[in-house]
């Protein structure tokens, strides 16, 4: 993934290759597989998803034969108690998973790299949960993951015709921009600076889950690694589920390349 910096003219770039280690978000871990192909559960119907609420995406249509009936999950579920596991075939485990961001809850899902801990971008309330969670320095920004270029424009104070011309070069893919932050909006994600980081992710899933979002109202979800502060990136829902266990939900996209 790379970053490139824009200047308000558009006349100055900087590229960061986001492939190299930071320190905030830890090492990138060793399991990097094939791109997602489903999720890595172990023995069909054993169940033992682990403790974290999975909303199980696979972009693999020929895969919905072999998935439970809807609703059913690897486990008897409490009464009253949300789905752990979710149809991945079934289109409304994404709407549940986008209702959630709607709602200001925090939910790990897929991109290219690794999975990100995202809330919706525009409630400060909701992106002090990420911080809270991954025990972060509230001054390290976020970036926020947008459907398309009008959704990053809605963040940006300016939108430089460089940043016009990359966009429509590289997204969806592992490309961030950061651009002048519009006044009064995603403070929080952007670490109280006056620009902020736009993605636009190419993991179909990802990419789906924004789309879904933006149709409840949520204009970017901000979401850095779904791992603690310091600790390895995680590649899957499993690495995801070992780090929050059943505090998080997560939407099962299967290992990230």
């Amino acid at each position: 993934a790379y970053e490139i910096r824009l200047s308000p003219v558009g006349s100055e770039m900087c590229i960061r290759d986001r492939r190299q280690r930071r320190p905030q978000d830890g090492p990138l871990d060793r399991h990097r597989g094939r791109r997602c192909r489903g999720t890595q559960r172990g023995k069909a119907g054993g169940g033992a998803a682990g403790p974290a609420q999975l909303l199980n995406g696979h972009d693999r249509p020929e895969l919905a034969a072999l998935a439970p009936p809807e609703g059913v999950s690897g486990r008897a579920a409490r009464p009253g108690a949300r789905p752990m596991l979710l149809n991945g075939a079934d289109p409304r485990a994404l709407g549940q998973a986008a209702d959630r961001l709607a709602a200001g809850e925090l939910l790990a899902f897929p991109t290219e790299t690794v999975y990100g801990l995202g809330a919706r971008a525009d409630d400060d309330a909701a992106v002090a949960k990420i911080f809270a969670a991954k025990g972060r320095p509230e001054d390290h920004p976020l970036i926020v993951h947008v459907s398309d270029a009008a959704q990053a424009r809605h963040f940006a104070a300016s939108w430089p015709p460089l940043a016009a011309r990359l966009a429509a070069a590289f997204w969806p893919g592992p490309l961030t921009l950061i651009v002048p932050r519009r006044p009064g909006l995603a403070g929080g994600a952007a670490g109280g600076q006056d620009t902020i980081g736009l993605r636009c992710p190419g993991h179909p899933l990802a990419h789906a889950l924004l789309a879904a979002a933006a149709a409840r109202g949520v204009p970017g979800v901000a979401a850095p690694s779904a791992n603690r502060f310091g600790r390895i990136s995680p590649t899957t829902a499993a690495h995801v589920q070992s780090e929050f266990g059943a505090d998080l939900s997560v939407l099962d996209g299967g290992a990230c390349s």
